[in-house]
């Protein structure tokens, strides 16, 4: 049985968007912040797609969160997906460790 989020981590990792975000912050440690990264994830299980696209271009309107919210909206398509629509709580672990899932140089 193959397992059917391994398309959904390579579309994220191919992303042009997470590639350009992660080489202008590449000084940090870590290229999201770990509280919006939780805020998102969050929202995604509990309240599912539209509300955290809604949050999430609510949050592309603030300086500080800009860049991040773009490349989330992106990544929000890539998990637009039947087995996460049934269990959103692996798009919530997705989201989350969006620090560790390194782009496709």
């Amino acid at each position: 049985m193959s397992d059917p989020i391994k398309p959904v981590i390579e579309k994220i990792k191919s992303s042009p968007k997470l590639k350009s975000f992660c080489e202008i912050n590449k000084k940090r440690e870590k290229p999201f912040t770990e509280s919006f990264l939780n805020k998102v994830a969050e929202a995604f299980e509990r309240y599912g797609f539209e509300t955290t696209k809604t949050f999430l271009l609510d949050k592309r309107q603030r300086q500080a969160t800009k860049y991040q919210a773009e490349v989330l909206l992106e990544i929000l398509n890539y998990l637009d997906n039947k087995v996460i629509h049934q269990n959103r709580d692996i798009g919530r672990l997705i989201i989350k460790t969006l620090n560790e899932i390194k782009p496709i140089e």
